[in-house]
């Protein structure tokens, strides 16, 4: 008799805390709604409307967003239009983007890790020219994403004209930041500079704001004279003349018949970023006296100097 007594107030007690737990989500189901609806009449349309997460982490724990309604007198019982109005232009989860520009993009304005989509967008690139292999280009921008795509130069006259695709080191591809660098000769001209953001299928790609132009080699100047014996070491600077040692060589005479020698190239050199050059080479022998053109050859063109003077040894 005992024992039946006990089982049924046991099953009395379990039945007034089930029933209180049930009055008590649906209070707050009750009172979420009335919040819902507060949001859904203020932002009609907007598909995150419908969700608990716009202002909870975890119910009844509010989030950052749901904080803020709070604090700007909103409840879960009820949200004033001009409290939603009052932190529009917070950004409450600190990924960067306001509450107001969050909610108009359908994206949870307590949520850092849901933001809106940042459309991939090149703002300028550096430099704005250069030579061929080794030449690398520095790409400024934003949306670009954090995991490496591809970067892709194309000749403004069509791809039949020269296209590459720059290597971007491990370390080379950030957000608003990339370095990539030119390894396969192309002609000389303009090229169209296109960046090709993962997910690919659906991120279009964003493309320079002016082309790239790849120059043949560029004498500036002698920096020791123009002019010295057969085994002399002569010194050049100038710009765009790669990474990969070129070809230096003289249009001259040898007894009196022409004659074109390959001088003996000692240094070749170009900054990546800018491409400043510079090169020495050491006069053949085998010439005769006299004044003539000098060559510098790359994969892309060749520049003549034709100021140089061999002088007698």
């Amino acid at each position: 008799m005992k024992k039946r007594f006990w089982m049924k107030r046991n099953i009395a007690c379990l039945s007034i805390v089930a029933l209180t737990l049930v009055l008590g989500f649906t209070l707050i189901a009750s009172a979420d709604n009335g919040a819902r609806n507060d949001f859904n009449a203020q932002y009609p349309g907007n598909h995150i409307g419908g969700s608990c997460n716009i202002c909870h982490s975890s119910v009844p724990a509010t989030n950052s967003y749901g904080a803020a309604l709070r604090a700007a007198g909103g409840s879960a019982n009820s949200i004033l239009p001009g409290q939603f109005v009052a932190v529009e232009g917070l950004d409450s989860d600190g990924d960067h983007f306001t509450n107001g520009a969050e909610i108009a993009a359908g994206t949870f304005p307590g949520d850092p890790t849901d933001f809106p989509a940042v459309p991939a967008t090149i703002t300028s690139i550096e430099p704005i020219q250069g030579g061929t292999l080794g030449t690398e280009l520095t790409i400024i921008g934003s949306g670009l994403g954090s995991k490496k795509g591809k970067i892709v130069l194309t000749n403004v006259l069509g791809s039949d004209f020269g296209s590459a695709t720059l290597k971007v080191a491990n370390d080379g591809w950030a957000p608003g930041l990339i370095t990539a660098t030119l390894t396969k000769t192309l002609p000389p001209g303009d090229y169209d500079v296109t960046v090709y953001v993962q997910p690919y299928k659906t991120t279009s790609p964003a493309s320079g704001p002016d082309p790239f132009t790849i120059n043949e080699p560029v004498w500036l100047a002698f920096d020791d004279g123009n002019s010295g014996p057969p085994g002399t070491e002569i010194a050049i600077t100038g710009s765009f003349f790669g990474t990969k040692k070129g070809k230096v060589s003289i249009e001259g005479q040898s007894k009196g018949k022409a004659k074109i020698a390959n001088c003996k190239v000692i240094f070749w050199a170009m900054d990546t970023s800018t491409g400043e050059s510079h090169l020495s080479f050491l006069i053949p022998k085998g010439l005769d006296p006299g004044t003539y053109p000098v060559t510098i050859t790359n994969k892309v063109g060749l520049f003549a100097d034709p100021t140089f003077t061999i002088t007698i040894e």
